[in-house]
């Protein structure tokens, strides 16, 4: 996440219906706590940053919130308004986070899925922290896939080493909680105007196991491989349905999330110099 390439983050508006085939759910468990732990009620004003297909967006969407969703793709932003039209307290705006107006009322809970990564963290940061309300909270939360070793992890595994050394095999990246944790607080720190971020970790909360077709349309929904060249993709896609037949398997995951959640500080100083 430390030197991310944020021209990518529009990447996923060019697969938005595939990636919302294989957009992630979030646990109750998850929304429940960060609930409880911003105080927020029916009613309340919450504030979405890229809200992409709106996954996340449903889930607080029931409990009768007041959500204003802002997400960059424009398709990304139909889907949501689509899957979002039953909710009537929730506005879904197609705009980039940085150059939005906030409105001239604050809100209680700003919350990001699998999003604030891609915001510019020197205009995000001090942004997020004028749309709250004192003693508001902000709520980023991940998914994480855990790194597991089965024999088709391996196959894949080796399908990159040899067809595409260069790009990154997803199943066997560096990117877990930790990591994600470090890089976010990074930003933070870096930025300030925002108590240290408190983190919680919900393990092994999804078990999945997919066939091949379904693990393939998981990596074109990645930007990173999309950017490879054809041909080098059409092997390495070739070289992975390989493994899946050699081994008749199916590739199981666990996913865990992370949350990370704060409140501002010195707000006063964060509108005067922001």
């Amino acid at each position: 996440m430390a030197g991310i390439d944020r021209t990518r983050r529009i990447a996923f508006e060019e697969q938005a219906d595939r990636y919302d085939s294989v957009a992630l759910t979030y646990p109750a468990s998850l929304v429940d706590d960060i609930v409880r732990l911003s105080g927020v009620t029916a009613g309340s004003r919450i504030l979405e940053i890229g809200c992409g297909s709106g996954q996340a967006t449903v889930s607080f969407a029931e409990r009768d919130f007041a959500i204003t969703a802002v997400e960059l793709g424009e398709r990304l932003a139909q889907l949501a308004a689509q899957k979002l039209r039953a909710f009537p307290n929730v506005q879904v705006i197609q705009h980039e986070f940085e150059s939005w107006e906030l409105p001239a009322q604050p809100f209680e809970l700003v919350i990001s899925a699998e999003a604030f990564h891609w915001i510019v963290p020197e205009i995000g940061i001090p942004k997020v922290a004028r749309a709250l309300i004192p003693g508001g909270m902000l709520a980023l939360f991940w998914g994480v896939i855990a790194r597991l070793e089965t024999p088709l992890h391996q196959a894949i595994a080796a399908a990159y080493a040899e067809v595409a050394p260069d790009w990154v095999n997803p199943l066997a990246s560096e990117v877990d909680a930790n990591f994600i944790h470090r890089s976010i607080a990074a930003f933070f720190e870096r930025v300030g105007g925002f108590e240290p971020l408190q983190a919680r970790f919900y393990p092994a909360c999804v078990t999945s196991a997919l066939n091949c077709a379904q693990h393939l349309d998981e990596l074109r929904a990645f930007s990173s491989h999309r950017e490879m060249p054809d041909a080098a993709r059409q092997a390495l896609y070739a070289a992975i349905t390989a493994a899946f037949q050699a081994h008749q398997d199916r590739l199981e995951q666990n996913i865990g999330y992370l949350l990370l959640y704060t409140h501002p500080c010195c707000k006063s100083a964060i509108s005067q110099s922001s």
